[in-house]
């Protein structure tokens, strides 16, 4: 059977409500829910961050949009300002539907804050041909080996210090192991509309 190409955004669809960080759940307005309980009390949540390891995403409010996420509909946030507000968001009622990754979004820790770096929109994309594209994973290191391709992203290939000065601006910080990472064998990058996406074929 001849597999067709499909050129797409790396995205992959969470199929199950539940807790953001732990699960989603969608509301009326078709959002997701954080439910859990955790880092109730105590002092303030830091607000500071060391390296881009302290960072994580989060909705932009309790419930995170169905759908795919842009980087107005999430915000970058410490650990432990992750668990105050799954605290404050505890018992919030969202109702169920699919999420979509968007693995462009990423937390990066800048000037000692978090804040989200968005490479779908970075011309760090920009291309002419086929041959300027490359598959990467999203990390700063890039280490092991990565099963979903919807999880990978396809940038130009000749930008890649380019893509890690922005999305790793703390590199210096982080202990990153020279290391050949290891991608799905059917997981190509094609020029599409002057854009590197991903190729993924059909199954």
């Amino acid at each position: 059977m001849i597999r067709s190409p499909i050129l797409q955004p790396t995205l992959v669809v969470l199929l199950i409500a539940l807790p953001w960080g732990a699960g989603l759940g969608c509301g009326d307005d078709g959002s997701a829910a954080d439910i859990d309980d955790s880092g109730q009390g105590g002092d303030p949540p830091s607000t500071t961050c060391a390296t881009s390891e302290d960072c994580l995403l989060r909705p932009d409010g309790c419930c995170a949009v169905c759908g795919q996420p842009t980087a107005a509909d999430v915000r970058a946030v410490t650990r432990q300002e992750d668990e105050a507000q799954r605290a404050e968001c505890a018992g919030e009622q969202c109702g169920s539907c699919g999420s979509l990754l968007n693995p462009h979004l990423q937390p990066v820790c800048a000037a000692a804050r978090c804040t989200v770096f968005d490479s779908g929109d970075d011309p760090i994309r920009d291309c002419e041909v086929d041959a300027d594209c490359a598959v990467r994973s999203p990390d700063c290191c890039g280490c092991g080996n990565f099963d979903d391709p919807h999880a990978l992203i396809a940038i130009n290939g000749g930008r890649h210090d380019d893509y890690a000065a922005a999305r790793c601006p703390d590199l210096p910080n982080i202990a990153c192991e020279p290391c050949d990472p290891a991608f799905p064998g059917d997981v190509s990058a094609a020029c599409d509309q002057g854009r590197c996406a991903t190729v993924i074929p059909t199954r």
